[in-house]
């Protein structure tokens, strides 16, 4: 079957239907560009060939859903999400003594909140409870922001995605915790390469959607 895709009035192709799966999950089509083949009468959006979700309209309101709305709101409003490169977080986390975490797993809560459309928790917020906790908040929220973003990569088939990213997050803070607490603190440097190597992991997924924004301007 030869396929056909069509945006803003470019048409290419043809490609076979596991090709346009393909391009879908890199995000070199979006969900709303236009597909064909000969045994279809018109051409229908990509999720509808896909037999996917469709993607939520930037104008759509649902009237008495003022949470909903909110966080629509802070979708469009957010800036683009930000690519970081290995070194750049395990030097940081080493200089730091690991207090860069700290304000990763601050900052990262507006850009998952972004890729999934859930409730966010606040940059500030998120930053204040983990310094009053001495990073223990900070912990428990980065992997409930790994589970988030798994969770999410999974339902919307992303391609280079890491099938065990929310198990390993969660398995690196359980090791970074429980070596912290036993050895008093001696194993400061122990503790800061597993928490750099736990921020790191959740980064890559994001990483990852920072190239698909870029690529094609859409998280779908």
């Amino acid at each position: 079957m030869e396929i056909y895709v069509a945006n803003s009035g470019k048409e290419s192709g043809p490609f076979t239907a596991e090709q346009v799966a393909s391009m879908h999950g890199a995000g070199l089509v979006n969900a709303t560009d236009s597909v064909w083949h000969a045994d279809l009468p018109e051409w229908v959006p990509v999720h509808q060939f896909l037999n996917i979700r469709p993607p939520v309209p930037a104008e759509a309101v649902i009237p008495g859903n003022a949470d909903l709305e909110n966080r629509l709101q802070d979708q469009r409003e957010s800036g683009p999400i930000r690519k970081r490169t290995m070194s750049q977080v395990m030097v940081w986390m080493v200089v730091s003594l690991g207090f860069y975490g700290i304000y990763l797993i601050a900052a990262y809560s507006p850009e998952v909140a972004k890729i999934t459309g859930r409730r966010k928790l606040e940059f500030h917020v998120v930053l204040l409870l983990s310094i009053l906790t001495c990073g223990l908040f900070g912990m428990i929220y980065h992997c409930v922001l790994a589970y988030k973003i798994w969770n999410h990569s999974i339902n919307i088939e992303l391609i280079g995605r890491d099938p065990k990213l929310a198990h390993k997050v969660w398995y690196w803070n359980l090791v970074v915790f429980v070596l912290f607490i036993s050895s008093a603190g001696m194993a400061l440097p122990v503790s800061i390469f597993g928490s750099a190597w736990s921020v790191w992991l959740l980064q890559q997924e994001l990483n990852l959607y920072a190239d698909r924004e870029r690529r094609s301007g859409t998280l779908s």
